[in-house]
This record gives structure tokens, C-alpha cells and sequence, in this order.
């Protein structure tokens, strides 16, 4: 049985604006998104694996529980993103703004630039992404 909207692996979804589009559980494996605008979209348990989503907006998106696993996010807007219980394993976020945007249960990044996939800070905002 298939879950949620299915894209066939490589799929081109830029220049697409998505934004609030609701693609819960969507198999998105290895799709451009480049610049693609995915803002308040939810994106709650996606496979997003080895997606390219650089330069793309996110902000205020679900990514709850997404799987984000050697996914491109450079330069990516992250601002207020649902992190929680993502896979974020490989994904490259040079660069990515990850203002407010929630890891885990009590805790928001405040730093607005990634450098690379680190410390996530700590619990009640006081975040740093090294």
C-alpha cells in the first residue's frame, strides 16, 4: 500500500512552489527541490534521503521525524523548522539558516547560520550549532 504522494526517484520538483502543501509521508529519495519554496509545508515523516534541497525554503515547515539522510541543504531556510526525531545523518547544512528551529523536545537552535552538523546546544533555547 502506498503512503502519501510518491515522487519516482530523481524527480525535478523546482522551480514548484509547495509551499503548505501537505506531503506527509511522501517518498521524495533523491528529488530536486532546489529553490524550490516548501514554506509551513508538512513534510512529517518523509523520505527525503539524498534529496537536493539547496537554496530551498523550509521555513516553518514539519519535518517531523523526516528522513534527511545525506540530503543537500546548503544555503537552505530552516527558520522555525519542526526538526524533531528527523534523520539528519550525512545531510550537508553548510550555510543553512536554523533560526528557531526545534531538534528536539524543549530544545531551539538560535544560531541563524549552520557551518556543519554539530552540537546542537541545549535544552530551553540557549542553542549554538558549531
Amino acid at each position: 500500500m502506498r503512503k502519501g504522494f510518491e515522487a519516482a526517484p530523481y524527480v525535478e520538483l523546482h522551480p514548484w512552489s509547495l509551499g503548505g502543501a501537505n506531503l506527509k509521508d511522501a517518498n521524495l529519495k533523491g528529488a530536486s527541490l532546489e529553490g524550490a519554496n516548501l514554506e509551513g509545508a508538512n513534510l512529517e515523516g518523509a523520505n527525503l534521503e539524498a534529496a537536493n534541497l539547496e537554496g530551498a525554503t523550509l521555513e516553518d515547515a514539519n519535518l517531523e521525524d523526516a528522513n534527511l539522510e545525506c540530503a543537500t541543504l546548503k544555503g537552505a531556510n530552516l527558520k522555525g523548522a519542526n526538526l524533531k526525531g528527523a534523520n539528519l545523518m550525512g545531510a550537508n547544512l553548510k550555510g543553512a539558516n536554523l533560526e528557531d528551529a526545534s531538534v528536539c523536545e524543549g530544545w531551539v537552535l538560535k544560531k541563524k547560520k549552520a557551518a556543519a552538523i554539530g552540537n546542537y546546544g541545549s535544552p530551553e533555547g540557549g542553542g549554538d550549532v558549531k
